[in-house]
């Protein structure tokens, strides 16, 4: 892991989450108070248990957040990119992370005390800005569950493969920078379930999947077996 310092008033990805509405007194002392960090993929940002002392804005990568049992087995929660924050929750609300946050591929973060948050809180724009992220994550874990407690497989795995072709600028060929088995934890099912419904997804030509390269061929088809409506995917 190596590091430097990267500002935050020349950064392009300030207007995609709550910085945006920071005013330039707060937005300065984030990029003083702040370090950049670069870490390899496999490379873990902080495990749960571990004390929340930080949170973290991704510039680059993308970042997978979960918890394991006893017996190793995890559940993927999101998968991060871009402009997401990692940790935000759990320095505002806890003592420690509950989730561990290991990175996908090379990741670049920009990472935040926990004071600095304090900060951040005493001024009411961003106030009214987190609550209305925080709104929204709630709506997006009630459909998550809903999803996973009443959606088939192929339903499941279609929203997510939808989800993340949104969440990347409804490009039509994309790399996949996820295994199999992180898929089947983050749907709530099997490894051999889920490459079951791939090759049914490719054999049906709604998708070509080569690799870790994805090309979506028929998002109407996805979208219907999905479940979700349609402005939903391109939104």
């Amino acid at each position: 892991m190596n590091s430097e310092h990267l500002s935050c008033e020349s950064c392009s990805l300030k207007s995609n989450n709550l910085f945006q509405c920071v005013k330039p007194k707060f937005l300065q002392d984030v990029s003083i108070s702040k370090e950049t960090k670069f870490y390899k993929k496999g490379s873990c940002i902080f495990k749960a248990g571990d004390e929340a002392t930080h949170f973290f804005c991704i510039r680059s990568g993308h970042v997978r957040t979960f918890k394991s049992n006893h017996g190793g087995r995890e559940q993927t929660f999101l998968i991060k990119s871009e402009g997401d924050w990692v940790g935000c929750r759990d320095v505002i609300i806890d003592n420690q992370y509950n989730y561990t946050a290991i990175c996908m591929d090379d990741v670049v973060v920009c990472s935040i005390p926990k004071q600095q948050m304090q900060a951040l809180n005493s001024e009411p724009n961003f106030q009214a800005e987190m609550i209305k992220e925080m709104a929204k994550s709630w709506r997006d874990s009630e459909e998550r569950i809903y999803s996973l407690g009443t959606k088939q497989i192929h339903s499941k795995l279609a929203e997510f493969l939808l989800m993340y072709y949104r969440s990347n600028d409804c490009q039509e060929e994309l790399t996949l920078p996820i295994t199999r088995e992180v898929i089947a934890s983050i749907i709530g099912t099997t490894t051999e379930s889920v490459i079951r419904a791939l090759s049914d997804f490719k054999a049906r030509e709604w998708i070509n999947l080569e690799k870790n390269r994805i090309s979506f061929r028929n998002i109407a088809a996805l979208t219907s077996i999905s479940e979700l409506e349609h402005n939903q995917i391109v939104h």
